[in-house]
């Protein structure tokens, strides 16, 4: 439990400009601390600009400062990405909370040889709307070698939130302590959306950010099925892309729960996914085994013939989705409950 006191601020950093699942779940924790008249604002980090709030997040009118109060009644909630530390280490008194909103992205961020390789995939990406490469496999050899029980900004951390069920087993054995799972909603304009299932086509879409190298072995064998990418284009165009399609696949990596597959299920797409981070988790992923897959050249057939037998049977295969559907639309209520047992105000 984390105790708000009267006079408590509760700072938010948040990276500056910004629209990823991330820093939308950032806003969306500000905007219900702030419902319950919790004194809240963003810090966005690093901020070069006198206007650092990212037109997609106006919608939840949280403040934002400049400045950090550093009194022991006060509250600093930051990401696990190694950029963002340079935040808490400037302050000796508030209270210390760091929610991992990605395991594989804490690790990713603490390995200083793949500084470089970071950089010049992000100049690449800048060029390109593929994925050029999987840098979280280089992740793997390395993983090991970073003990997260040493990080000293853990260890001086009053609490550490997680926003994935993976996230809890995992902090929660390595850590030997106490860990609040928090996790997002999805944005709930998507619920007042109608979807037509009778003009549902033979399409599947798929996020060319994610698990790109996989997914190309798959359209390669592949032969007859049509893939959209999902590439320059805006929520409403996402939308409308999702309405028609009936098979949404996703064989990335699953840092944390990832929004699109929850989207592309509230658009009543059959959903597909590998088994890597928290899609291998059933509490975060939620859907029949059957559709899952190891990201495996040999299990490419069996993807096919999943697909296919979605597109040729999909009125009946839909209704298999339904408690992801229904999990999905609990997510906000849910969201809200874990926000009145963990912060409690005095």
């Amino acid at each position: 439990m984390i105790k708000i006191y009267k006079d408590t601020i509760v700072y938010i950093v948040c990276p500056a400009s910004t629209a990823t699942g991330g820093p939308e779940l950032l806003h969306q924790l500000a905007y219900h601390l702030i419902k319950r008249g919790i004194n809240t604002f963003m810090y966005y980090y690093p901020c070069y600009t006198n206007n650092p709030i990212h037109p997609d997040y106006l919608q939840y009118a949280v403040p934002f400062t400049n400045q950090i109060i550093d009194n022991e009644n006060n509250l600093l909630i930051f990401p696990e990405s190694y950029k963002y530390i340079a935040v808490p280490l400037l302050y000796k008194h508030i209270r210390k909370a760091m929610w991992f909103l990605s395991i594989d992205n804490y690790y990713i961020s603490r390995l200083k040889k793949l500084d470089l390789i970071t950089r010049i995939k992000n100049k690449i990406n800048s060029f390109s709307e593929n994925e050029i490469f999987d840098i979280t496999l280089l992740r793997k050899r390395h993983f090991k070698k970073i003990n997260i029980q040493n990080d000293i900004i853990i260890n001086n951390s009053e609490f550490v939130l997680t926003n994935s069920f993976r996230g809890l087993d995992y902090l929660t054995s390595v850590l030997h302590r106490d860990v609040f799972y928090l996790s997002e909603y999805i944005n709930d304009s998507f619920f007042k959306i109608s979807v037509d299932i009778r003009k549902k086509e033979n399409i599947v879409v798929y996020n060319p950010k994610k698990g790109l190298k996989f997914t190309n072995y798959l359209i390669k064998r592949a032969n007859g099925i049509q893939f959209i990418p999902i590439i320059n284009m805006k929520r409403d165009d996402v939308i409308e892309l999702l309405k028609r399609a009936k098979v949404y696949i996703d064989f990335g990596n699953h840092p944390g729960k990832d929004r699109l597959p929850r989207e592309a299920a509230i658009m009543y797409c059959c959903v597909i996914t590998g088994t890597r981070g928290s899609a291998g988790n059933y509490k975060d992923v939620p859907i029949p085994s059957s559709f899952k897959f190891n990201d495996k050249k040999e299990n490419i057939n069996q993807i096919i013939n999943t697909i296919k037998h979605c597109f040729d049977n999909y009125n009946n295969i839909i209704n298999k989705y339904e408690y992801y559907r229904n999990f999905v639309r609990n997510e906000e209520y849910e969201f809200i409950r874990s926000i009145n047992l963990i912060f409690r105000k005095e």
